[in-house]
């Protein structure tokens, strides 16, 4: 199982998910939900529960690694993101994973902001050294 781990950049930190986020991401699923078309994104407690007790059973066959979006400026929880399908590789250099930052769940304010930019493929450094495969 890939290790928990807290990212903070200057706007967000991505939070371990844990089952306490789920009042929260229910608030900010449930402002409003005109782009959520196309994206899984539960509207009610017992769906939100499902989604965060879904996403902690990927993180533990190691598949997933979840995290909540927490806003540092409005010191609330914004929404929900997980990186997928983790690679573990021996090259390049040892202590580096690259995996797809993919699922994301955003609340209204952020969801054509500079937060949700930088969704892409980003290399994130190991908390721990990677495991072997």
């Amino acid at each position: 199982m890939p290790p928990a781990v807290t990212l903070q950049g200057s706007r967000v930190r991505l939070e371990p998910l844990t089952p306490s986020h789920v009042d929260a991401l229910v608030r900010a699923a449930t402002e409003s939900r005109d782009t959520y078309d196309f994206t899984l994104v539960p509207a009610d407690h017992v769906a939100m529960t499902r989604y965060v007790q879904a996403a902690l059973e990927d993180q533990g066959t190691g598949w997933a690694l979840p995290f909540a979006i927490y806003d540092l400026h409005s010191q609330a929880v914004v929404g929900a993101t997980r990186f997928l399908d983790l690679d573990y590789w021996t090259w390049p250099p040892p202590g580096r994973r690259d995996a797809p930052l993919r699922d994301p769940m955003w609340s209204l304010p952020w969801r054509r902001s500079a937060v949700p930019g930088s969704r892409h493929r980003p290399s994130v450094p190991a908390a721990t050294p990677s495991p072997s495969c």
